[in-house]
């Protein structure tokens, strides 16, 4: 499911969103104000694995994340 973070620029607030088209961004509102002043923030995602899963062979080491 497409799950989307943003900020209302009225009152700083962040929350997530399901959002399926851009019709339906179009009328997301901030939960804590009722603003439609809202931007879609840059997210990141991590992934974990152990070491136990031999089908992950670029997993990090914890030195920076990359290997």
């Amino acid at each position: 499911m497409p799950i989307y973070e943003y900020r209302c620029t009225r009152c700083d607030h962040c929350f997530e969103a399901l959002v399926w088209s851009s019709t339906e961004e179009c009328s997301l509102k901030c939960p804590e104000c009722d603003c439609g002043e809202i931007e879609k923030m840059l997210s990141l995602f991590s992934r974990s694995c152990s070491s136990k899963d031999s089908s992950i062979s670029n997993c990090s080491t914890g030195t920076g994340g990359f290997s």
